[in-house]
């Protein structure tokens, strides 16, 4: 039966929390957390060993957001057609995959620009694209209260990240900082593989859904 508290179905969080947990994790560890509220710790190291400038750091993160940009509709189409899970599992490994391989930059600073255009194709189904068209299915009642959940995932790295990062990069130097943030990409992954599961909807939910007349019939 269903239980409505302060206009909220908890039936809806009965049934779809390990989704809404799994997409927080997924969202906090994804491409629009880790690479974006990182960058700024590794702007002093970057600078000491290659001499480029915080300007030309910092252009690192505009090129990370107009990829998001651009890959963004993309991911929201393949994840209509083949599924948000589908996509954002093997995305996780990619982006742990290109964050490792930011180790490997150096000399010219085209290298970081390099590095952070395949990282955001290969982590383009770690956002909240993916994982907002799994957890809005569970939730109708309280879908706000679930998104926002959902969202708050982000708040938490962007506190933790830059402590985090302090302590790593301070011993192992910035490579260490970039395999801790692989290795954060990767935490998610046995949460995802068991409990990000894309609802399915019910007959009734079906019927429900298919009511009503096309645009061109009203037309």
């Amino acid at each position: 039966p269903s239980v409505l508290i302060r206009g909220h179905d908890m039936s809806e969080f009965r049934q779809g929390w390990a989704a809404l947990l799994a997409a927080t994790l997924g969202l906090a560890c994804g491409l629009a957390t880790i690479p974006f509220y990182s960058l700024s710790s590794f702007m002093a190291p970057l600078n000491a060993e290659f001499g480029w400038t915080r300007a030309q750091i910092g252009v690192a993160s505009t090129i990370f957001t107009v990829m998001l940009f651009v890959t963004g509709p993309v991911m929201g189409r393949f994840a209509d057609r083949y599924g948000a899970r589908r996509l954002a599992l093997p995305s996780v490994l990619l982006l742990a995959l290109a964050l490792a391989a930011l180790t490997l930059i150096g000399g010219s600073v085209l290298t970081l620009y390099a590095g952070f255009v395949v990282m955001s194709l290969a982590g383009a189904a770690t956002t909240s694209v993916a994982y907002t068209r799994i957890v809005n299915p569970w939730f109708e009642c309280s879908r706000g209260l679930a998104l926002g959940i959902t969202m708050a995932g982000s708040g938490v790295t962007a506190f933790v990240m830059p402590l985090m990062l302090a302590r790593v990069i301070g011993d192992y130097g910035w490579r260490g900082g970039y395999v801790a943030c692989a290795l954060l990409a990767l935490l998610p992954l046995p949460v995802l593989w068991k409990w990000l599961r894309e609802r399915v909807e019910t007959p009734a939910e079906r019927v429900r859904a298919n009511y009503g007349m096309t645009m061109s019939e009203v037309a």
